[in-house]
């Protein structure tokens, strides 16, 4: 009964001392644990990304920018502009007009009034034309063309109302000019052959009837050489049996188409060019209508005072309403 409670309390003690030897070894072992993953701050496991500064763009001069160039597309070019010079008193601007009418500023076809077709600028010609004109009408025309329609007084000596010429332009240039030079005796039928000389060609038109009882009768002289067509037209011609007989010596009123020569173009060409209601299609040689050849026209017809006319048969011209 004694050893009991003795055993009992060695038995307490050995349980207190196994206690405590094991928290002395928990502790060191723990120890030595932390020790061996204590790390040096300077080298760290991963390194945490450092918000950077954007780097700074150096701008490019401007003076090394090439700016797009756009391309202009090609534009239709208008009628140009000018600004008029003053224009003329009636009464002087009618002196000039007749002056020349008659000497054609010393200058020869197909040179107009000084203007020369394939060489003359409209600005050149317009300016000039503003100070004597009535009216100018521009109309536009295909490919950069235009047609200028130019009123000019004159005294009722040349011509009874003012007279209409015709300029037609290419790039600004003037082209071709159909004129109306009224009564003056410069460009009579006699004249113009005895200036220009033998033409190319010589044409015929007429008609054995009309609505109105006249026959008309067109001569036409072709000059390919010198840009130059010549039309007469007879409103006295009269009708003789078979034979309708015209005197183109005796016409007044002719109608000149001018073009630049080098232009090198036919007579059919040349009547589309002109003004008038025909086509070239209308008119005959002048052999085939009246049996005369070109050279004893001109040789007939250069003479001055000659009483010569022409005839052709009545039964060649159908009629033509």
């Amino acid at each position: 009964m004694t050893l009991k409670p003795a055993f009992h309390h060695l038995l307490t003690l050995l349980e207190i001392l196994f206690i405590i030897a094991l928290g002395v070894s928990c502790r060191n072992v723990n120890e030595a644990a932390l020790t061996s993953v204590t790390v040096t701050p300077s080298t760290p496991l991963m390194t945490v990304a450092q918000e950077t500064t954007a780097p700074t763009l150096t701008p490019i001069p401007a003076t090394l920018i090439a700016s797009p160039t756009a391309t202009a597309l090609p534009t239709s070019t208008p009628p140009p502009t000018w600004t008029p010079r003053p224009t003329l008193p009636p009464a002087e601007a009618e002196a000039v007009v007749a002056d020349l009418l008659t000497h054609n500023a010393g200058c020869q076809l197909p040179c107009w009034w000084g203007f020369t077709p394939g060489q003359t600028t409209w600005q050149t010609a317009g300016g000039f034309l503003a100070t004597v004109s009535l009216r100018t009408t521009i109309s536009d025309g295909p490919s950069n063309d235009f047609s200028i329609d130019v009123m000019v007084p004159v005294p009722t000596k040349i011509f009874p109302t003012p007279l209409t010429h015709y300029f037609y332009v290419k790039n600004g240039i003037v082209e071709r000019m159909n004129i109306f030079p009224g009564y003056s005796t410069a460009y009579s039928l006699t004249a113009i052959l005895g200036t220009y000389g033998q033409p190319a060609e010589v044409w015929l038109l007429t008609m054995s009837d009309s609505p109105d009882g006249t026959l008309p009768f067109n001569v036409s002289l072709f000059y390919p050489e010198q840009g130059i067509l010549v039309e007469y037209s007879d409103s006295k011609t009269t009708l003789q049996g078979d034979r309708i007989t015209s005197c183109p010596q005796k016409v007044r009123f002719p109608s000149i188409n001018l073009w630049a020569p080098e232009l090198k173009i036919t007579s059919t060409e040349a009547f589309s060019w002109r003004i008038g209601n025909r086509e070239k299609s209308d008119y005959r040689p002048l052999e085939e209508a009246t049996g005369m050849d070109v050279q004893s026209f001109y040789e007939t017809f250069k003479k001055q005072g000659n009483s010569v006319c022409l005839e052709t048969p009545v039964d060649l011209w159908p009629f033509q309403p």
